[in-house]
């Protein structure tokens, strides 16, 4: 049996309004800090990884091997968006795609694009 939960327009709404309250206070936060949330984030997910996994298994059928990928992934993911913070609090540079220029806005300038 597979469970999920249910959402009308009402509460994509209201999940969107809490979104776009909450964007000033992220916006302005540190790099480290936010680095900070993901590497958490990565803990809690490796702590709870054979929960997660058997969650997977049985509430979407996934065979428990790529289940157990799925959690891997999600914990390399946020380690690497969090050690990407870090370097680009030290300065470093932003990756530059060809035809794209790609630069760091930090601070009450940045937007929401």
């Amino acid at each position: 049996m597979c469970r999920s939960g249910r959402a009308g327009p009402a509460e994509a709404d209201e999940a969107v309004d809490v979104a776009l309250e909450a964007w000033p206070a992220w916006r302005d936060t540190p790099w480290p800090e936010r680095a900070a949330v993901l590497f958490r984030a990565a803990a809690l997910l490796r702590a709870r990884r054979r929960e997660l996994a058997a969650l997977e298994v049985r509430e979407a059928g996934k065979p428990p091997p790529e289940a157990d990928a799925d959690v891997c992934e999600a914990v390399d993911f946020c380690e690497y968006y969090g050690r990407e913070a870090l370097g680009l609090a030290s300065g470093a540079p932003a990756l530059q795609v060809p035809g794209r220029r790609t630069r760091t806005v930090t601070g009450p300038a940045a937007s929401v694009p």
